[in-house]
């Protein structure tokens, strides 16, 4: 079973993972690629980038990786891989916006686009910097978590 960058989009995570070991056969395996809160929530401006980028990109939260580790053996899966791919994902979403910016920013080109279709879009192509910030000031963290629900 596959998840990318959808648990974000969820009011009740752990619900999620309370359902999903029955998605799964014994020995089946769940990825997922996720969003995180960083760890560091004392870190300067930490809440507000989150809440930022969450306002910005339709996710009622985030959960630390330690929430979703967590989640995962209490429903009964052996989580296997918990890797940390942030400074890889920061270079893609640099990438994002300097396409989105190479195309013009006013009138012309994705934004102008964006704003004929509705509001939610130009918060998603503005809101570039802020999930770069929260990236780079450890407010988030992206990655994949790899588990599986043993054999009986």
């Amino acid at each position: 079973m596959w998840s990318v960058e959808c648990t974000e989009h969820l009011s009740d995570k752990a619900e999620f993972f309370r359902r999903a070991i029955h998605w799964l056969r014994p020995g089946g395996r769940m990825a997922i690629c996720v969003w995180f809160e960083g760890e560091d929530t004392t870190r300067d401006n930490h809440r507000r980038q989150c809440e930022e980028v969450c306002e910005r990109f339709v996710c009622p939260s985030l959960a630390t990786r330690a929430d979703y580790a967590g989640w995962m053996p209490v429903n009964g899966m052996r989580s296997f891989h918990n890797i940390d791919w942030t400074t890889r994902v920061t270079r893609t979403w640099e990438i994002c916006k300097r396409r989105v910016q190479q195309t013009g920013v006013q009138q012309t080109g994705v934004r102008h686009l964006a704003k004929l279709l509705d509001r939610e879009q130009v918060d998603f192509i503005d809101g570039f910097d802020a999930l770069l910030n929260a990236y780079r000031s450890g407010a988030m963290q992206y990655g994949a978590i790899v588990a599986e629900k043993p054999h009986d």
